[in-house]
């Protein structure tokens, strides 16, 4: 068949030809058969059956696409559940169950493994909760224990710094009056006269006693010869200077050192005050006294080179002073 245009009518047809053959011993006669037919009614069924084609095609991939989106959602919603239920396990210490219906078996699966992961970790938290309040209890009580430990340790410390304070003040201090003892006296004037070479000032050790203490003594004990002694050395206390320092010497003999002094006239000035502490009575549970002293005075580094030659030798002048009169004070000459 071929498509020609017929010049009757100018149209175009669809024509075939034919040529008779005869059949078995009978020749034909040899004749050629003609048929035409218009083109468009030739392929009108041709054309019917591609529209069919067509729209069958598009019905085959409508209904494969919703078909598809249908099983994407059946398979991606549980996945999708799933996905929720994971976040919600970062972001919460108390998760929802994790949905295990719908989807197929491989969702279900991973959604059984995702709750038992849920249901691990949950008891592990849990462990953790209880072991953390185990550990703060326990840390709490050992905090308490070396709070205490601490707390006795430093009083122990205190209590030993106190003792050591103690024992060092009764070793430098005289145990009656509260003054410097004889040793102190000396550890004390040997860093003066040091001081003195160095700056070239003058120190003066000072010596005085009780005129009469045995007396008091003898006759009204040894208790208010201690309260007489204690009155002394107050006062003598409240004579001196800030820098001058009172030291008990032994029994009624005292001992001022005075250092920073420009010459004679400053101790002079010294010795009057302490004359003037003995002015007024001292008073005791058994009545007034009436007392004086001698005083002598060395100065240093003049009248000698070590505080104990120049104790010595105030002890010297203090020997002149008692035997002028009372109350006097004599400078070593």
């Amino acid at each position: 068949p071929r498509v020609e245009t017929w010049p009757d009518d100018g149209r175009a047809y669809l024509t075939a030809l034919h040529r008779s053959q005869g059949f078995r011993d009978y020749p034909g006669l040899g004749w050629t058969v003609v048929v035409r037919q218009p083109v468009d009614q030739a392929l009108t069924p041709v054309r019917d059956l591609r529209r069919l084609i067509l729209w069958g095609a598009v019905a085959i991939a409508a209904t494969a696409c919703g078909f598809a989106l249908w099983l994407a959602a059946r398979i991606a919603s549980p996945l999708d559940r799933l996905s929720r239920a994971a976040r919600r396990v970062g972001e919460t210490s108390s998760p929802d169950e994790v949905p295990l219906d719908g989807g197929y078996r491989e969702v279900r699966d991973l959604a059984w493994s995702l709750q038992r992961m849920i249901a691990a970790l949950t008891q592990k938290q849990e462990e953790l909760v209880r072991a953390n309040l185990g550990l703060e209890a326990r840390v709490a009580e050992r905090t308490a224990e070396l709070t205490a430990e601490i707390a006795e340790r430093r009083k122990v410390e205190q209590e030993r710094e106190d003792l050591i304070q103690r024992l060092k003040q009764m070793a430098e201090t005289d145990f009656l009056t509260g003054v410097m003892n004889r040793r102190s006296f000396f550890d004390i004037a040997g860093r003066e006269l040091a001081a003195a070479r160095r700056y070239v000032r003058a120190l003066a050790v000072i010596v005085l006693d009780i005129d009469h203490f045995k007396r008091i003594n003898d006759r009204y004990g040894h208790g208010t010869g201690d309260e007489v002694l204690m009155v002394v050395a107050n006062r003598l206390m409240g004579a001196v200077r800030d820098s001058d320092l009172v030291a008990r010497l032994g029994g009624d003999e005292f001992a001022v050192l005075a250092p920073h002094l420009m010459g004679p006239e400053a101790a002079t000035s010294v010795a009057l005050r302490l004359t003037r502490a003995f002015a007024d009575p001292i008073a005791s549970g058994r009545g007034r006294h009436d007392v004086g002293t001698g005083i002598g005075i060395a100065l240093l580094p003049q009248d000698a080179d070590d505080p104990v030659e120049a104790l010595r030798r105030a002890d010297v002048a203090l020997y002149r002073a008692k035997t002028e009169r009372r109350t006097a004070f004599r400078f070593f000459e």
